[in-house]
Protein backbone atom coordinates (compact mmCIF):
# COMPACT_ATOMS: atom_id res chain seq x y z
CA UNK A 1 0.00 0.00 0.00
CA UNK A 2 1.38 3.40 -0.94
CA UNK A 3 2.00 6.00 1.74
CA UNK A 4 -0.50 8.44 0.19
CA UNK A 5 -3.20 5.72 0.32
CA UNK A 6 -2.38 5.05 3.96
CA UNK A 7 -2.59 8.76 4.80
CA UNK A 8 -5.93 9.03 3.01
CA UNK A 9 -7.37 6.03 4.89
CA UNK A 10 -6.02 7.35 8.18
CA UNK A 11 -7.70 10.70 7.59
CA UNK A 12 -11.00 8.98 6.78
CA UNK A 13 -10.80 6.95 10.00
CA UNK A 14 -10.02 10.09 11.99
CA UNK A 15 -12.98 11.93 10.43
CA UNK A 16 -15.49 9.36 11.65
CA UNK A 17 -13.97 8.94 15.11
CA UNK A 18 -16.04 10.18 18.02
CA UNK A 19 -15.33 10.58 21.68
CA UNK A 20 -17.35 8.84 24.36
CA UNK A 21 -16.51 9.58 27.97
CA UNK A 22 -12.99 10.59 26.96
CA UNK A 23 -12.35 7.49 24.84
CA UNK A 24 -11.91 7.63 21.07
CA UNK A 25 -14.22 5.16 19.31
CA UNK A 26 -15.88 4.41 15.98
CA UNK A 27 -19.35 3.39 14.91
CA UNK A 28 -19.57 -0.08 13.35
CA UNK A 29 -21.90 1.31 10.70
CA UNK A 30 -19.45 4.02 9.67
CA UNK A 31 -16.48 1.64 9.77
CA UNK A 32 -18.32 -0.83 7.53
CA UNK A 33 -18.54 1.78 4.79
CA UNK A 34 -14.80 2.54 5.02
CA UNK A 35 -13.95 -1.15 4.97
CA UNK A 36 -16.11 -1.79 1.89
CA UNK A 37 -18.98 -3.77 3.44
CA UNK A 38 -22.40 -3.30 1.89
CA UNK A 39 -24.12 -3.61 5.29
CA UNK A 40 -22.62 -3.15 8.72
CA UNK A 41 -24.06 -6.50 9.87
CA UNK A 42 -21.83 -8.30 7.35
CA UNK A 43 -18.80 -7.47 9.50
CA UNK A 44 -19.97 -10.12 11.96
CA UNK A 45 -20.23 -12.77 9.23
CA UNK A 46 -16.43 -12.78 8.83
CA UNK A 47 -14.19 -14.97 10.86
Amino acid sequence: MKSNEIKELFNKFEQIACEYEGIECWSARELAVLLGYSKWEKIFECG
